[in-house]
C-alpha cells in the first residue's frame, strides 16, 4: 500500500541480490571456464533444444538466422 512503503533495508538488499545473480551469470559467460560457444557468439542456436523443458515454440526460435542468434547472444552481455 501507498502508506507503508518497504522499508530500505528490504530493498538494498534484493538490489544486492539482483546484482549478484545478473553479476554471476555474466562472469559465468565471460570466465577463463567459459564456453567457447559464448565467445563465438553461437550459444542460442542450441540452447532451444537443449533446455531442460523445451516449450513449443523452441522448435521456430532453433531455425531462426544465425544473425539473429548472434544478436541474442550480445543483447545477453549487454543485459547481464
Amino acid at each position: 500500500p501507498k502508506n507503508f512503503p518497504p522499508p530500505t533495508l528490504i530493498l538494498c538488499l534484493l538490489r544486492w541480490h539482483s546484482f549478484r545473480v545478473l553479476f554471476g551469470a555474466g562472469m559465468s559467460k565471460v570466465g577463463s571456464r567459459s564456453s567457447d560457444c559464448w565467445k563465438l557468439f553461437t550459444c542460442t542456436q542450441t540452447h532451444y533444444f537443449t533446455q531442460p523443458m523445451p516449450t513449443f515454440l523452441a522448435w521456430f526460435f532453433h531455425y531462426l538466422p544465425p544473425w539473429f542468434h548472434k544478436m541474442e547472444v550480445g543483447l545477453t552481455f549487454i543485459e547481464q
